[in-house]
């Protein structure tokens, strides 16, 4: 079973900074990273994913004007 994901991500600015995973129906599931970030250093944030179920959660990544949406899978 997995215990744990990490995301990692850099920014090319330094900007205050929100990691949040939410579920297919668009609840909020946890904000795993918020705070500022510094530009051109690799962040690393390890989730502990045993009480989320399994499916698919969509993570919102937002860093200063940059958003990024993405699919994380979680198969136990």
């Amino acid at each position: 079973a997995i215990d744990m994901t990490t995301f990692k991500f850099k920014t090319t600015q330094s900007a205050k900074t929100r990691l949040e995973i939410y579920d297919v129906a668009g609840a909020l599931v946890a904000t795993v990273y918020s705070g500022v970030v510094e530009a051109n250093i690799e962040y690393s944030v390890n989730v502990d994913v045993r009480t989320f179920a399994t499916g698919v959660y969509v993570y919102r990544f937002v860093s200063g004007d940059t958003t990024d949406i993405g699919r994380v899978i979680i198969n136990k």
